[in-house]
């Protein structure tokens, strides 16, 4: 979460402690390390096939930005899908600064289409942690990321929609990670 965005949380008392127990806008959260997702992933991938644990970890993001996107559209009264996003929309705007200003890195779109979107985000926490603070991979390691994007393509744009990290800072070659989408059905 971005250090504005925990201020004026904080100022409009959304964060604070119920008896011990860190409560966001009324509900318990918690402030665990990235690397700690980064490692119950590597952990899983120990045990179950590797494709399928990233598929688990691209859902829950899609899932929980569904829920997210959902209740913000029915909060602002918009009850329609876009078929694109232009690339300057407040709309847009609004949400890759939502993203960033919580933590999840610098949202650009590159490209919008009907059926593709192509994001880049600088500073993953994600590619971040794994490395700096593990080790560097040629693996894409943002799949909680590419599954929030694809929830958001899919509550604004409608259909069902799949993200794929197609380069990733986590290999240390570039400071950005990319992600396509792609509409899968409608």
């Amino acid at each position: 979460m971005g250090l504005k965005s925990m201020q004026n949380m904080l100022f409009l008392k959304q964060i604070r402690d119920e008896n011990g127990m860190l409560m966001a806008f009324g509900k318990p959260c918690v402030f665990m390390p990235v690397r700690m997702f980064i490692e119950m992933q590597r952990e899983l991938e120990l045990e179950f096939p590797k494709k399928k644990v990233r598929e688990v970890f691209h859902d829950i993001g899609r899932k929980r930005t569904i829920r997210g996107a959902l209740f913000f559209k029915a909060l602002r009264g918009i009850n329609r899908a876009f078929e694109t996003l232009s690339l300057g929309s407040p709309l847009v705007q609004m949400g890759a600064l939502s993203l960033s200003s919580t933590g999840w890195g610098d949202f650009t779109i590159l490209k919008s289409t009907k059926d593709k979107i192509i994001f880049k985000t600088a500073n993953s926490p994600f590619a971040y942690a794994q490395k700096k603070e593990l080790e560097p991979t040629n693996e894409p390691v943002c799949q909680i990321l590419a599954g929030m994007i694809a929830g958001a393509a899919e509550v604004w744009k409608g259909g069902r929609y799949k993200a794929k990290e197609i380069s990733c800072a986590a290999s240390g070659k570039t400071n950005e990670c990319v992600f396509e989408v792609q509409r899968i059905s409608d």
